[in-house]
Formats: structure tokens, sequence, C-alpha cells
């Protein structure tokens, strides 16, 4: 898997390249960011707050 940026319909798009595939980001799921601009600038804010509540769900699950 790579995280990838490549042109859609004339602007740049983030995506996962696996097996050959892309999946576009912000298809996979809303609150990804959808370029690389935007996953570098809130990576460190959006991946504490994700981490956290992920972390929040499995104690509620398990």
């Amino acid at each position: 898997m790579k995280l990838v940026t490549y042109l859609k319909d004339d602007n740049l798009q983030l995506a996962l390249l696996v097996n050959g595939n892309l999946y576009d980001t912000d298809s996979l799921h809303p609150d990804l960011p959808n370029s690389m601009s935007m996953f570098l600038n809130y990576w460190g804010i959006d991946y504490y707050h994700r981490k956290h509540r992920d972390d929040e769900c499995c104690r509620i699950r398990f």
C-alpha cells in the first residue's frame, strides 16, 4: 500500500495504491482529506483525535 496523488478531473486527488488499484481517500471515508497538503497539514491533529476516539470505541465494544 502506498499513499499517492494523481490528477482527477484536473485536480490533485489523494489516494491509496493497493495492488495496482487506486482508492480515493475521500471515497473510503468522508472525514479523510482529499489532497496531500490537507493530509500533511492536519495529520497531527486528526491522528490524535482519531486515535483517542478509536481507543474509546475499543474499550466500549470489548
